[in-house]
């Protein structure tokens, strides 16, 4: 999803992933938000499922931080990946990324994911999982959008 221009737009996209902001509020809760986005660190998240809550851990696999070739204080892309641990509810894995792209200066968030049910049970529900994925993915966006804007109106007061 494009989120805007420039390297400012990035920036705050940048730090909004760092603040482990594109997790939708709606639907997701983070545990141990100040959990440095770094190889080996392990997070949970809260899933609203009806009236429960369906607590996932998992681990960050890898990170991402590209440079810009031409301005190399600038990240062109930004980003992590984490892998689900034997408590969640999938096995697979997910990243989370923000790219600006210099050939038109957009920027860009992107959410990628693999997974498959970790248990029995979650074959029986695998089509509803898959729209839960879906709504995730959307409201994530979203959540992105929101905070860049938010970003900007805590750096510019």
């Amino acid at each position: 999803m494009c989120l805007g221009y420039g390297r400012e737009t990035c920036e705050h996209a940048r730090i909004a992933v760092q603040q482990w902001k594109m997790f939708p509020p709606e639907i997701a809760e983070l545990y141990w938000p100040d959990i440095p986005i770094e190889s080996g660190s392990t997070v949970a998240v809260a899933f609203r499922v009806g009236f429960l809550w369906s607590l996932n851990a998992c681990r960050i696999v890898y990170t991402i931080e590209e440079q810009n070739g031409n301005d190399s204080d600038r990240v062109a892309r930004f980003g992590f990946a984490y892998g689900t641990l034997p408590t969640h509810a999938m096995r697979g894995e997910e990243c989370f990324a923000v790219e600006l792209r210099r050939a038109d200066g957009s920027v860009w968030y992107d959410q990628a994911a693999f997974s498959r049910p970790e248990h029995w049970w979650g074959y029986l529900g695998y089509p509803w999982l898959r729209k839960k994925q879906q709504l995730f993915r959307q409201l994530s966006a979203k959540a992105m959008q929101r905070a860049i804007c938010s970003v900007a109106d805590t750096r510019d007061s």
